[in-house]
């Protein structure tokens, strides 16, 4: 099992508003580490020494596309052990509306369903 991985968001998953990026650890080597750290595109973001291990990731401050999310176990001996990168998409455009009916310059009378 890895030492550290990351749980949430999943691999592909799209983000767009403020949300918890969760790593977890392999039980058996809880005892041994001093904190997990979780980083953002190669940037440490959070360094946490206890459980729950989640960082409050706003992905409205970073650009719309692929992002790059990590976790890294750091040991009291001073060893670290990387998760496997989680890959997710931030798309903070806002929503689209599409009139299907009733077609554009027709004209209705009466109630709608």
């Amino acid at each position: 099992a890895d030492t550290v991985a990351i749980t949430r968001p999943a691999e592909g998953d799209a983000v767009s508003r403020r949300t918890e990026v969760e790593a977890v650890v392999d039980p058996l080597q809880a005892g041994q580490i001093r904190y997990i750290e979780i980083w953002v595109d190669g940037r440490r973001r959070r360094r946490d020494p206890r459980p729950p291990f989640i960082y409050r990731w706003n992905p409205g401050r970073h650009n719309d596309g692929a992002h790059v999310l990590q976790a890294r176990a750091i040991f009291a001996t001073g060893a670290t052990s990387d998760s496997l990168p989680v890959q997710v998409l931030v798309d903070t455009s806002p929503p689209t509306l599409e009139v299907l009916s009733p077609l554009p310059g027709s004209t209705t009378t009466g109630a709608s369903p």
